[in-house]
């Protein structure tokens, strides 16, 4: 056989071979149709609905609440998300049976990990299913009761200090007149500053600019970046590639120095000193554990395990909760007469408490919690969440559409978009706190509401985040005029390719003394 005939043959199996590959994505277009759900139709093979973000063109949030916006008569709607059938349940009913009613055929998140090569995201209960997620979240849970939220609101204290210096100390460098700042980045440093202290029991040194602190190992971890947001659309659009070619979400860097941090914490703990934060609370843990096996537990397992949860503390507690700050402050920096009322509550409340950031008095200031929970609602930090069928279940619509979902099937929930509904809320474009007072809260729908998720995979650290961003506000509020400067861009534009809410630009405020 001369060289032209295996030419000939190498040619022709390429293009079978390409012609079975398109064959295949083009039968997996009609997956939604067989089953008679709606479906939204897809004209790029392989990459499905999901062409605008993989261009850049939109941001994830925006593609998503298009989706759900273009089929307003749906309780379901079928997508293609690089050639695999994605549902977004639109229905509150449905989002109800997906995070509570039928937890167990989804219990398992959409973003997965693999544990070898991030062993300090292992123990995270958000990246765990089954009883091994059962056992991690029962640590966290049991790591933040009242009573050590309480010891740790020593720490939020000590750092609220710190906050209120830095930004007096930027003010005399501008005549003491007013300081303009990148919100997210004043965030971030303090509530670094917070994880830090109350959950590695160290000083982040996060209000200065050295190399190598706290917060510059934070960043490196979450903060979005072109290679950071191109794994995490690794790990939320192709699961189980991430899984098997094992890409790092903590660089190495990263990961030493925050195990170096417990173990020098861990070392100095030994000779008897004792903390107020998670480290501590969670080294008794694991000693009673030690006690009660008898001496059998591995040390080194051990400490891998505290550090493991001491990130999970910094997962819960860094980035969401800074960007969840930065869109508060826009939103009274925008809104005066919110920001007044909530001054006044928050000087009330100090004076009955010696002026102290205290876990009472951060309990007593209640139209903040009101404040809060709108912010949340206007601007949410996460647009969507997913999750993946472990076992067969059948989903009914309002629609009467029915829809038996398959394992492996992912299932997405338009957070932002239900939180900007005409249906469930009034007037939802209005920044308005009072919507979460007792008597309107009690009108709404459970599922609709989703800053922290929903059912038995709540966020367990929600209370420990609401305990720093109040403590944050209260004495922002109790010593500062916030206004919005001209060089944030509204309205707010997401950048593309991130998996939360970042906008375009930045939010930068002007922060004044009263």
């Amino acid at each position: 056989m001369n060289s032209i005939s295996w030419y000939s043959i190498f040619l022709a199996s390429i293009v079978v071979l390409m012609f079975g590959i398109y064959w295949y994505f083009m039968e997996k277009q009609k997956y939604w149709s067989k089953r008679r759900v709606p479906s939204i139709k897809s004209n790029v093979p392989f990459i499905g609905n999901m062409w605008s973000v993989i261009t850049m063109r939109t941001s994830i949030s925006e593609l998503y609440d298009v989706f759900y916006k273009s089929t307003p008569k749906n309780s379901m709607v079928g997508l293609y998300s690089f050639g695999e059938p994605e549902l977004l349940v639109k229905d509150p009913e449905l989002v109800k049976t997906v995070l509570q009613t039928n937890f167990s055929s989804f219990q398992r998140n959409g973003m997965q990990i693999n544990p070898e090569a991030d062993p300090l995201l292992s123990h995270n209960p958000f990246f765990t299913e089954g009883e091994r997620w059962k056992k991690e979240r029962s640590v966290l849970t049991n790591n933040m009761t009242s009573g050590k939220l309480k010891n740790m609101t020593l720490a939020v204290h000590d750092v609220c200090l710190e906050f209120i210096n830095y930004l007096n100390s930027q003010l005399k460098l501008n005549s003491g007149k007013h300081v303009e700042v990148d919100a997210q980045l004043l965030f971030a440093r303090f509530t670094s500053g917070v994880v830090a202290k109350a959950g590695f029991g160290v000083n982040g040194n996060c209000f200065s600019d050295e190399p190598g602190n706290f917060l510059e190992m934070a960043k490196m971890m979450f903060e979005p970046s072109g290679f950071s947001s191109l794994k995490s659309m690794l790990a939320m659009f192709f699961p189980m590639l991430n899984s098997i070619i094992k890409t790092s979400f903590v660089p190495p860097k990263v990961d030493r120095y925050f195990r170096n941090i417990v173990k020098e914490v861990l070392e100095v703990r030994k000779n008897g000193a004792r903390g107020n934060d998670f480290i501590q609370h969670l080294s008794d843990t694991y000693k009673l554990n030690e006690e009660e096996a008898d001496g059998n537990l591995d040390k080194n397992d051990i400490n891998l395990s505290i550090a493991a949860h001491a990130a999970s503390f910094l997962v819960d507690g860094y980035l969401t909760s800074s960007v969840t700050l930065m869109f508060i402050a826009y939103e009274i920096a925008r809104h005066p007469e919110v920001q007044d009322k909530l001054r006044k509550e928050v000087k009330q409340v100090l004076a009955k408490h010696s002026n102290q950031i205290t876990y009472d008095a951060i309990q007593d200031m209640k139209y903040m919690d009101l404040v809060i929970k709108e912010s949340m609602r206007t601007v949410p930090v996460v647009p969507i969440l997913q999750k993946i069928c472990t076992e067969k279940s059948k989903l009914v619509g309002f629609d009467g559409t029915e829809c038996q979902v398959e394992p492996g099937t992912k299932i997405t929930i338009p957070v932002q978009s239900l939180l900007g509904d005409t249906k469930y809320w009034e007037n939802p474009d209005k920044f308005d706190p009072e919507r979460f007072n007792d008597e309107n809260k009690s009108q709404q729908h459970k599922f609709v509401y989703l800053p922290f998720g929903g059912g038995p995979r709540i966020c367990v650290g929600q209370r420990m985040a609401l305990l720093q961003i109040k403590g944050a506000l209260a004495v922002l509020l109790d010593n500062f005029q916030l206004k919005l400067s001209p060089k944030t861009k509204q309205p707010l534009a997401w950048a593309p390719a991130v998996a939360i809410n970042v906008p375009e630009g930045g939010i930068w405020i002007i922060i004044a003394p009263l």
